[in-house]
């Protein structure tokens, strides 16, 4: 669907909206390791206290919004290597009318007379995330990536920092145009958080002092814009049943006598494999904290 609004308009939109609250798919046909090369990751390596990032917000083919609004619930499983546990990020199909089991335990949970199933309702709410095509300029070979983070209602988060770059561009030199756009400089620092452990937290966000081509090669510039890939490769949505076991206080696996995935607790170890790995580990895990709104942490990485 095409849109005459500029990139400013767009962004404050879903600015206004977020800001305004109280104060299975395609990707199943792609391997993990090319899942990688999608997700747009800002996590410092080890040793490292500070980085920039150099990155090019995609126009979308139609002139829409390349901001993406979706929620995703946080929740924490035990990596079956280590025992310890990790949190994933389960796409909430209840903003699309569908079943959705983590929602319903959340509802219910909230709605118990009994005390401490409110507070508990917490680790179950699904929470508002943002998801935007970008180029990295480290890894252009890669193509299109998706960046996904955390919507702050504490007004603090990467989209705060963002707004504003978008706010004092013009609106016909929009920052993701494909001639003259301008590129991000994202500043990661390594930060502690209360629990004393490291985490990466995005800094400070600016556009280049310059305006710039999407790339010098018109045809590479054309294939992104049209590059049909959509942020579900690098998120990808589970099936309900995954959801289900989660709810029922079990911990899913891939069964590769069943094809899908079944309770832990219900299996033979023989039985298990990470949907069609043979690592014996769930592939969705995503390892360690989580950078974005001293909430629940992780690193977010898809998998």
């Amino acid at each position: 669907m095409t849109t005459n609004k500029s990139l400013r308009e767009q962004a404050d939109e879903m600015y206004a909206k977020l800001t305004s609250k109280a104060t299975a798919s395609n990707a199943s046909k792609v391997t993990n390791e090319e899942r990688l090369k999608k997700y747009f990751n800002l996590v410092l390596p080890k040793g490292v206290q500070n980085l920039e990032k150099r990155i090019r917000i995609l126009p979308t083919k139609d002139g829409s919004n390349p901001f993406v609004q979706q929620k995703f619930h946080e929740i924490q499983l035990p990596d079956e290597k280590t025992g310890i546990n990790r949190y994933v990020k389960i796409w909430d199909p209840a903003q699309e009318g569908q079943p959705s089991p983590l929602t319903d335990l959340q509802k219910m949970l909230y709605n118990s007379p009994k005390e401490g199933d409110k507070n508990l309702a917490k680790d179950y709410r699904s929470k508002d995330f943002i998801i935007v095509k970008v180029i990295d300029r480290e890894e252009e070979e890669d193509g299109p990536k998706f960046w996904r983070f955390k919507v702050s209602y504490k007004n603090d988060g990467i989209f705060d920092k963002l707004m504003p770059v978008i706010r004092n561009t013009d609106d016909d030199e929009p920052i993701n145009d494909r001639n003259v756009g301008r590129d991000l400089i994202v500043t990661l620092s390594l930060t502690t958080g209360n629990n004393g452990k490291p985490y990466t937290t995005v800094s400070s966000i600016i556009a280049a002092s310059k305006t710039s081509l999407l790339s010098t090669d018109p045809q590479k510039a054309e294939a992104w814009i049209n590059d049909e890939i959509t942020w579900d490769i690098a998120f990808p949505k589970k099936p309900i049943e995954y959801l289900q076991i989660i709810a029922e206080g079990d911990v899913p696996v891939w069964s590769i006598t069943e094809k899908k995935y079944v309770a832990k607790g219900s299996t033979d170890d023989a039985t298990i494999g990470g949907g069609g790995s043979e690592i014996k580990v769930n592939v969705e895990i995503e390892p360690t904290e989580d950078p974005q709104a001293d909430e629940e942490p992780d690193e977010d990485l898809p998998f």
